[in-house]
């Protein structure tokens, strides 16, 4: 009655606004003040949706402010506003309207979907009369709303949609109003909304496959173009559907139709790909005629020069490409032989012959290539010239290297050191190279008589019968006996030694061994009157040993604990022995008595907790006894050595330990036994209806402590911890004294009986929609006489609304059933939209207008959509002037647009007619940048325009220009080679000569390839964007 009763309020707050006027742009009439601004605006959880996903629109007040004089603190007092909704492709899954309240929410908010307008209808009245004490206000500081969030509602994409589709969530203009009573004035703002847009997804291409080819699968090399008329392309979406649609130019790769062979064809559509092939065919030459090729020569041993040669080849098929250039490749003719040589010149499977003259080449210089590979020649030896070579240059520009032999050399003078000039004398030309003569000097040195070599320690070495023979770098060598002065070695330790030898600069080492002295006798002193206590080490302090060795010599050691052994476990007296160098002697000791100096506690009792009452219980304690030698040991404490202990009382305890006249002690606590664990008795097996209490009765706790006693404890209410609100099992929480176990118990579900419907009344659905259920409750009664309130909600209710008229749905709550009635409308068509223009929408002048590709989808009132493309009319379409021109799409009576371009033949035409008279003409160095500029023009056009472009004219074109960098990087090497230093008869010589414009052959080079390399960048740049472009669309 609520909501009923706000209805007509705010029905009757419309009616009067529009009576009086009220614009939602301005203020009342009878109002003097300035309109108001409210700002709202909408969001959505997620920008992109699919069938089954869900989405929350939320719609909030950004900012509002009042104009009303003394209005100093601005508020909402009505407000009424509809959310369009497309039900046919969302259902509605639930609407919260009371957000935005201050004071009291019950003053007056609904949330409802009105099936007449389509639309989520929110409104809301604050406080009652004129000045309304319970309004909205900006910045809300109670706490329950700090957003100004008005109203929200979550929508289910339905899986029954079929297209792709952009939606918008706003505020409908048409049923928005807010109005503010204060100060005993009324104001009506003005309104603007921020929409929110999202993506729903129903279908995504898959893959794509060429269903049938192009009528045209063949063709003869130089064909202009692909034509892929004819040619199918099956498209297979995620949602399991596919359609055929036309291949077109623009979605096919470039083909190379200028050689013969099988070609792959790729086609692109929205980034898949799929392929058909195609066959090109040669045509067959039958003659050729050679032009410019009388009166050549060439000097033996260099290549023809073919500028300005050319063949005409003359087909089968009738046709005939003239001005073709020779190249290297086609001819065959022998170079090397001085007099007439016949050219053979092969192209296309045809062969024609002319005559050059040979002419002989001569030699013009001779240089050193390599010096011998030994340069260096000992005093009194013949010179080598293995490795020497020698360059010969003839005036043909070509060159080869000859082996230098000792009858082309000059004999050198080698009885002196010194730098030598050798002259090489080939064909009457000169040249030179130097050796340097040099006395041998010795490499290394080799021992004789020195191995097995020994020498006491100290001692010098016997040199008798030792020679080192000393070998030279030209083969020779002389032996020397060895002397001391040659040697450097020692003999101050045992072992192995080696002896170095120095002959002049060399120095080399042969290896000796020193042997030790023997130890003869060993006498001790100091030992006299030495003690020790019993256990303890004897201190040696004094104690030394005179040796004497073999050698007659003698020394005087300190005896250490490590030369001797003795017994110190046993009173009385006691042999020490001293072991050194293989002798030993014997000393006496006298070991003394230990006696005990203190007891102290190693460790305590390991449970130093005693109960009240309890004896204690000593195990696991010890005590530490030290005694006079610095000895200790540990032992067990036994209840005897302990004093006695009082355990009838809580405390701490002293407890004394005696052993062998010394005490010590330690602390023990008596304590009160703990509870320590609690088991329950008499639960198992219960049960208690949903919502009532347990009966506790005969169900106990046993509680044990930790001095092993234990008591049993009845259960109480206040013990336990439990909820029956929900069937199914429960667990029950007991805690006894300050410990914790628990049960489980069956809670028993209530049974449904009845329900009876209420809010159902005068419910409508556009035709296909869902029906609203906002309002619609059931009052159901349970067998434990208790009732419960239930929202019904879309999974509860079964109905159709496929049929204009009255219609049935079905309430269902778990076994319960009851049927209410409602209405179905009819559908109406809201308007037409252009899902995707055709294909080819650019063209050039006269080329006939494509629809394909066109998609028309029809919007119903209810949110349906249907494709209605084949049903459509277009307006005619004249591309036989360029500019743009806009198409009509009509269906019923709604009517769509899109665009289309027609660019003039112009630029096409004055390209073709540029590549023509180029290919007409042999190309020069000159004409480079006018291909140059060709090439940037092709880059530049639309993949409509290069499908008419000589593209094939343009390629020979860059070749021809290819070739003259070529010819011209081998011209300037053939310049470099002829100004190379030339040696005479007399060994002067002239310095090389660069270039006339002063850069080398090198980096003349390096320049034309980059041009070439840049040429051929372009190239590829230029089949790249029609790809590119391809792949976009």
């Amino acid at each position: 009655m609520k909501k009923r009763i706000f209805s007509a309020f705010m029905a009757l707050v419309l009616i009067v606004a529009m009576y009086s006027g009220i614009r939602l742009s301005s203020v009342s009439a009878n109002a003097d003040e300035k309109a108001a601004d409210v700002t709202l605006s909408v969001t959505t959880d997620k920008t992109d949706l699919r069938p089954g996903d869900t989405v929350t629109v939320t719609v909030k007040i950004d900012s509002f402010n009042s104009t009303i004089s003394g209005d100093t603190d601005p508020t909402i007092s009505v407000y009424q506003l509809g959310i369009p909704v497309d039900t046919d492709m969302f259902e509605i899954v639930s609407m919260d309207g009371g957000l935005l309240y201050y004071g009291n929410p019950e003053d007056g908010t609904d949330i409802n979907y009105d099936a007449d307008k389509k639309q989520i209808i929110g409104a809301a009245s604050y406080g009652k009369g004129k000045d309304r004490p319970n309004q909205f206000k900006q910045g809300n500081s109670d706490g329950k709303n700090e957003t100004n969030v008005i109203l929200s509602y979550t929508l289910k994409v339905k899986n029954s949609i079929s297209d792709n589709k952009n939606v918008t969530f706003s505020v409908s203009q048409d049923n928005l109003i807010m109005k503010n009573f204060k100060l005993g004035k009324t104001q009506l703002y003005s309104t603007s909304v921020t929409p929110a847009k999202v993506n729903v997804i129903a279908k995504e291409l898959s893959s794509i496959e060429v269903s049938k080819n192009p009528t045209k699968t063949d063709y003869f090399t130089g064909s202009k173009a692909l034509d892929v008329t004819g040619g199918k392309l099956k498209l297979t979406y995620t949602n399991g559907t596919s359609e055929e649609v036309d291949i077109t130019s623009d979605m096919c790769s470039a083909v190379d139709l200028s050689t013969a062979g099988k070609k792959t064809v790729t086609v692109t559509y929205q980034g898949k790909t799929a392929t058909f092939d195609v066959t090109v065919s040669d045509k067959k030459a039958t003659g050729i005629t050679l032009n410019g090729v009388n009166g050549k020569s060439i000097v033996e041993g260099t290549e023809l020069d073919l500028t300005g040669m050319t063949l005409d080849v003359t087909y089968d098929d009738g046709s005939k490409d003239a001005g073709i250039a020779l190249a290297k490749s086609m001819i065959k003719y022998d170079n090397k032989t001085v007099g007439k040589s016949t050219v053979t010149v092969t192209y296309a499977g045809q062969t024609q012959t002319f005559t050059i003259d040979v002419l002989k080449k001569s030699l013009t210089k001779i240089e050193m290539k390599s010096n011998p590979s030994n340069s260096e020649v000992f005093v009194g030896k013949t010179m080598d010239v293995s490795g020497a070579k020698i360059t010969a240059t003839y005036d043909n520009g070509t060159t080869e290297e000859i082996d230098v032999t000792e009858a082309m050399c000059s004999t050198p003078d080698t009885s002196v050191a010194g730098e030598k000039t050798v002259t090489v004398t080939y064909e009457g030309k000169t040249t030179q190279f130097k050796i340097n003569v040099v006395e041998p000097k010795p490499v290394s040195l080799k021992f004789n008589g020195v191995e097995g070599k020994t020498v006491k320690v100290g001692k010098e070495l016997d040199l008798t019968g030792m020679e080192v023979t000393v070998n030279y770098n030209d083969g020779s060598s002389k032996t020397y006996d060895i002397t001391k002065d040659m040697l450097s070695y020692s003999t101050t330790k045992v072992g192995t030694e080696k002896v170095m030898v120095t002959v002049g600069e060399l120095s080399d080492f042969f290896t000796i061994t020193v042997v030790d002295k023997k130890a003869l006798s060993m006498e001790l002193f100091g030992t006299d009157g030495k003690t020790i206590i019993e256990g303890m080490k004897l201190d040696f302090t004094g104690i030394k040993a005179k040796i004497k060795y073999d050698n007659d010599t003698e020394e005087e050691i300190d005896v250490t604990a490590d030369m001797s052994t003795y017994d110190n476990s046993k009173v009385g007296k006691a042999d020490v022995t001293v072991k050194y160098a293989g002798l030993s002697q014997i000393f006496k000791i006298e070991v003394k008595a230990k006696s005990l100096d203190k007891i102290e506690m190693a460790s305590a009792p390991a449970k130093t907790d005693v109960f009240v009452g309890k004896t204690m219980d000593v195990s696991g304690a010890k005590i530490k006894l030290t005694y006079n030698n610095n000895t200790t040991e540990n032992i067990d404490v036994t209840s005897e050595m302990c004093s006695a202990v009082d355990t009838s009382t809580v405390g701490k305890k002293t407890v004394t330990v005696t052993y062998n006249g010394k005490t010590t002690e330690f602390t023990i606590n008596v304590v009160e036994p703990q509870p320590e664990s609690v088991t329950l008795k008499g639960v198992e097996g219960k049960s208690v209806k949903e919502g009532k209490e347990l009966d506790l009765t005969g169900m106990t706790a046993v509680v044990k402590y930790n001095d092993g006693s234990s008591k049993e404890v009845v259960l109480t209410k206040d013990m336990l911890s439990y909820s029956t609100a929900k069937a199914g099992k429960a667990t029950v929480k007991v805690s006894v004294l300050g410990l914790n176990a628990e049960f489980t118990i069956d809670v028993v579900a209530k049974k449904p009986v009845s329900m009876k419907l209420s809010g159902t009344e005068n419910k409508s659905v556009v035709e296909g929609m869902k029906l609203d259920l906002t309002g619609i409750t059931a009052e159901v009664t349970y067998d434990n006489d208790t009732k419960e309130p239930v929202k019904v909600t879309e999974d509860m209710v079964s109905y159709k609304t496929d049929k204009v008229g009255s219609a049935e749905a079905t309430v269902k709550i778990g076994d319960l059933t009851e049927k209410f009635s409602f209405t179905v409308v009819a559908k109406t068509l809201k308007e037409i939209k252009i899902v995707s223009a055709p294909t080819k929408v650019v063209y050039l002048e006269g080329q006939k207008f494509d629809s394909t590709g066109l998609s028309v989808q029809a919007v119903y009132d209810n949110g349906t959509t249907a494709d209605v493309t084949k049903n459509v009319k277009l307006t005619a379409v004249d591309t036989a002037k360029a500019g743009k021109i806009t198409v009509k799409v009509t269906y019923e009576d709604k009517v769509a647009t899109f665009d289309v371009e027609v660019k003039t033949k112009a630029a096409i035409e004055a390209f073709n007619a540029s590549v023509a008279k180029l290919l007409k003409n042999n190309i020069t160095k000159a004409d480079i940048d006018a291909v140059k500029k060709l090439r940037a023009d092709y880059d530049a056009m639309s993949a409509t325009e290069q499908a008419e472009c000589n593209v094939k004219g343009l390629t020979k074109l860059e070749e021809s220009v290819k070739k003259i960098l070529e010819e011209e990087s081998k011209a300037n090497d053939n310049t470099q080679n002829s100004t190379e230093n030339v040696t005479d008869n007399n060994g002067s010589s002239t310095g090389s000569s660069e270039s006339g414009n002063g850069v080398k052959t090198g980096d003349a080079m390096n320049m034309y390839m980059y041009m070439i390399l840049a040429l051929l960048a372009g190239v590829s740049v230029a089949c790249a964007v029609p790809y590119a472009r391809r792949n976009r669309k």
